[in-house]
């Protein structure tokens, strides 16, 4: 598997702290997307020549409230090259 270089990883961090300063301490998990082919193939869509990798970086992080401890995740969708295609959150 090939891993997303460090310097991409601090762009899309970067980008990230910049929503939420909360993850200014936290270093992601970086882990591999693999394309859904056979979706394309069930709809008779064409797939596309060249497959882009695409990574997903987890940022997970506890905050504490009143009486208790919340998780929160942001996870990032990103290409190779560093550019972010979705960004979802925990509540």
């Amino acid at each position: 598997m090939k891993e997303l270089s460090p310097t991409v990883i601090a762009l899309v961090k970067r980008k990230i702290v910049e929503d939420f300063p909360e993850f200014a301490d936290v270093e992601p998990t970086c882990s591999l997307k693999k394309t859904q082919s056979a979706i394309g193939e069930r709809l008779h869509l064409s797939l596309p020549k060249r497959v882009e990798e695409v990574y997903v970086l987890t940022f997970r992080k506890e905050l504490a409230a009143e009486d208790l401890v919340l998780p929160r995740v942001v996870r990032a969708t990103v290409t190779g090259d560093g550019k972010v295609i979705k960004v979802s959150v925990s509540k």
